[in-house]
């Protein structure tokens, strides 16, 4: 526990320094990137990182925000339906079959994070104002080091 803890507090620090204290003072200089002699790098980019939230009310409204602006070709779909030892036949069913021999479908919606993220970033990058919070995403700026070659 304590080894997590310790873990958790470097991974928290080290967040800060790449997320908030360099791109603070690099931006401060009005520099995006400097880079060494001997090919060593540090580069500050726009970062978009979330998910759709996993309250079903909260899910809903993403979902209805995120097709207004255009996204809903993001949306997967997926059907499951849950079946008992020996009901391989039934399964091989369409939908609606499974509906009338009494059966409960369920149907999951949601958007891969990383889908997303890149979906809001090139709106931002296109200047459109969003509600990332509706959408369960947030931005920021990181910093990225790249070693001597």
């Amino acid at each position: 526990a304590e080894l997590e803890e310790s873990a958790a507090a470097l991974r928290s620090e080290s967040d800060d320094i790449k997320k908030r204290q360099i791109p603070d003072i690099m931006a401060d200089l009005r520099i995006s990137e400097f880079k060494l002699e001997d090919g060593t790098e540090l580069t500050v980019k726009d970062f978009v990182h979330g998910s759709l939230p996993k309250d079903p009310e909260r899910f809903a409204a993403a979902k209805k925000y995120l097709v207004s602006l255009g996204g809903e070709a993001l949306i997967k779909t997926e059907v499951s339906m849950k079946f008992g030892k020996g009901e391989t036949s039934e399964a091989q069913q369409v939908f609606a079959a499974m509906e009338s021999d009494g059966h409960e479908p369920s149907i999951k919606e949601g958007v891969h994070a990383a889908t997303l993220g890149k979906f809001v970033k090139e709106l931002l990058a296109d200047g459109q104002l969003l509600d990332t919070a509706t959408l369960g995403c947030y931005t920021g700026r990181i910093a990225t080091f790249k070693g001597a070659k």
